[in-house]
Protein backbone atom coordinates (compact mmCIF):
# COMPACT_ATOMS: atom_id res chain seq x y z
CA UNK A 1 0.00 0.00 0.00
CA UNK A 2 1.20 3.50 -0.85
CA UNK A 3 2.51 5.68 1.96
CA UNK A 4 -0.05 8.18 3.27
CA UNK A 5 1.51 11.45 2.10
CA UNK A 6 -0.84 13.42 4.31
CA UNK A 7 0.50 11.68 7.41
CA UNK A 8 3.66 13.76 7.37
CA UNK A 9 4.64 17.27 8.40
CA UNK A 10 4.35 18.52 4.83
CA UNK A 11 1.06 16.68 4.32
CA UNK A 12 -0.47 18.17 7.46
CA UNK A 13 0.70 21.63 6.37
CA UNK A 14 -0.90 21.31 2.93
CA UNK A 15 -4.16 20.19 4.55
CA UNK A 16 -4.07 23.18 6.94
CA UNK A 17 -3.33 25.57 4.07
CA UNK A 18 -6.12 24.02 2.01
CA UNK A 19 -8.59 24.47 4.85
CA UNK A 20 -7.49 28.07 5.54
CA UNK A 21 -7.61 28.92 1.83
CA UNK A 22 -11.17 27.61 1.51
CA UNK A 23 -12.26 29.54 4.61
CA UNK A 24 -10.84 32.80 3.24
CA UNK A 25 -12.22 32.17 -0.24
CA UNK A 26 -15.71 31.68 1.23
CA UNK A 27 -15.58 35.31 2.41
CA UNK A 28 -14.92 36.73 -1.06
CA UNK A 29 -17.97 38.49 -2.44
CA UNK A 30 -16.85 38.35 -6.10
CA UNK A 31 -18.16 35.01 -7.38
CA UNK A 32 -15.75 34.78 -10.33
CA UNK A 33 -12.63 35.31 -8.23
CA UNK A 34 -13.97 33.03 -5.50
CA UNK A 35 -14.47 30.17 -7.97
CA UNK A 36 -11.04 30.74 -9.59
CA UNK A 37 -9.43 30.57 -6.16
CA UNK A 38 -11.33 27.43 -5.17
CA UNK A 39 -10.34 25.77 -8.42
CA UNK A 40 -6.70 26.69 -7.81
CA UNK A 41 -6.84 25.37 -4.23
CA UNK A 42 -7.90 22.03 -5.68
CA UNK A 43 -5.05 22.20 -8.23
CA UNK A 44 -2.55 22.66 -5.40
CA UNK A 45 -4.10 19.75 -3.50
CA UNK A 46 -4.14 17.55 -6.61
CA UNK A 47 -0.52 18.35 -7.44
CA UNK A 48 0.61 17.56 -3.90
CA UNK A 49 -1.37 14.34 -3.72
CA UNK A 50 -0.14 13.10 -7.11
CA UNK A 51 3.46 12.82 -6.01
CA UNK A 52 6.61 14.65 -5.23
CA UNK A 53 6.75 17.05 -8.17
CA UNK A 54 7.85 19.99 -6.04
CA UNK A 55 8.59 22.45 -8.90
CA UNK A 56 5.03 22.00 -10.20
CA UNK A 57 3.65 22.30 -6.66
CA UNK A 58 5.53 25.57 -6.10
CA UNK A 59 4.14 26.89 -9.40
CA UNK A 60 0.57 26.00 -8.40
CA UNK A 61 1.02 27.62 -4.96
CA UNK A 62 2.40 30.77 -6.60
CA UNK A 63 -0.67 30.99 -8.86
CA UNK A 64 -2.95 30.60 -5.82
CA UNK A 65 -0.98 33.22 -3.93
CA UNK A 66 -1.37 35.65 -6.86
CA UNK A 67 -5.15 35.14 -6.88
CA UNK A 68 -5.27 35.92 -3.17
CA UNK A 69 -3.02 38.94 -3.72
CA UNK A 70 -5.46 40.19 -6.38
CA UNK A 71 -8.35 39.70 -3.96
CA UNK A 72 -6.48 41.72 -1.34
CA UNK A 73 -5.65 44.45 -3.86
CA UNK A 74 -9.35 44.67 -4.77
CA UNK A 75 -10.24 44.88 -1.06
CA UNK A 76 -12.14 41.58 -1.25
CA UNK A 77 -9.92 39.91 1.36
CA UNK A 78 -9.04 41.28 4.78
CA UNK A 79 -5.39 42.25 5.06
CA UNK A 80 -4.79 40.03 8.11
CA UNK A 81 -6.19 36.99 6.29
CA UNK A 82 -4.03 37.73 3.27
CA UNK A 83 -0.89 38.07 5.40
CA UNK A 84 -1.59 34.81 7.24
CA UNK A 85 -2.09 32.91 4.00
CA UNK A 86 1.00 34.42 2.39
CA UNK A 87 3.10 33.52 5.43
CA UNK A 88 1.70 29.98 5.30
CA UNK A 89 2.54 29.71 1.61
CA UNK A 90 6.09 30.94 2.22
CA UNK A 91 6.67 28.45 5.04
CA UNK A 92 5.20 25.62 2.98
CA UNK A 93 7.27 26.52 -0.08
CA UNK A 94 10.49 26.67 1.95
CA UNK A 95 9.75 23.26 3.49
CA UNK A 96 8.84 21.85 0.05
CA UNK A 97 12.12 23.05 -1.41
CA UNK A 98 13.96 21.55 1.54
CA UNK A 99 12.20 18.19 0.99
CA UNK A 100 12.93 18.23 -2.74
CA UNK A 101 16.64 18.55 -1.94
CA UNK A 102 16.55 15.46 0.31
Amino acid sequence: MEEDIFNSELGRKILALTKASFKVSDLISDLVLREKIKHQILEVYKTFSSGRNYPELIKEIDILNHYFYLGGHLNLIKEEHLKQLQNGFLVFKSRSIHHSDS
